[in-house]
């Protein structure tokens, strides 16, 4: 029969650090995603913008529209 063991502090401490490592990766990549994807919109935002009175590109202005609503909705 197997006794429950006790962890002891040493091993708590290397746990929490693992935990608090893990943490600090994923926020950072939370905003990394989250910064590329703003600027990718900001992009196409300015694209779109310039492209307003010029005939003949409702299409593409449309696609660069719904590409924009797109990367705002996924961030």
């Amino acid at each position: 029969m197997h006794l429950p063991v006790e962890p002891t502090n040493d091993a708590l401490l290397v746990e929490y650090q693992a935990a608090q490592g893990s943490a600090e990766h994923h926020d950072n990549l939370v905003w990394t995603v989250t910064s590329t994807m703003w600027g990718a919109s900001l992009i196409l935002l300015g694209f779109t913008l310039d492209q307003v009175g010029k005939p003949g590109l409702g299409a593409l202005i449309t696609v660069i529209s719904l590409l924009g609503i797109f990367l705002s909705v996924f961030v």
